[in-house]
């Protein structure tokens, strides 16, 4: 009986965690677009650019942490549950999550 109920408390979280995954490289890749338009307005004015904005500066940095926090504290309770996330994906992640932390800690 706690078998079954230590598998299901196991098994929802990593769909979530690969999922917020995901999202979180589509929030990065909105991150260097904002950072590209301090040096030129290349996106098209209107939602676009807002979304993008919004996404690259406010979301990226704060869904980052907490996905980082997640899947360390995921890797040190559950230690097998990490192969369902790309390692690509997840040091992709780790990376902008250094570079966001770098310029924010950094910049004037």
């Amino acid at each position: 009986m706690l078998g079954k109920i230590t598998q299901f408390y196991r098994k929802p979280l990593m769909p979530y965690l690969l999922f917020f995954s995901r999202i979180c490289l589509i929030a990065n890749l909105c991150y260097l677009l904002s950072l590209a338009s301090l040096f030129g307005s290349f996106l098209p004015e209107g939602f676009v650019e807002s979304t993008v904005l919004v996404m690259g500066t406010v979301v990226a940095v704060v869904l980052n942490a907490f996905l980082q926090l997640a899947i360390l504290f995921t890797a040190i309770i559950r230690h097998q549950v990490l192969a369902m996330i790309p390692l690509w994906l997840r040091i992709t992640n780790f990376l902008f999550l250094g570079m966001q932390a770098g310029i924010l800690l950094f910049s004037e």
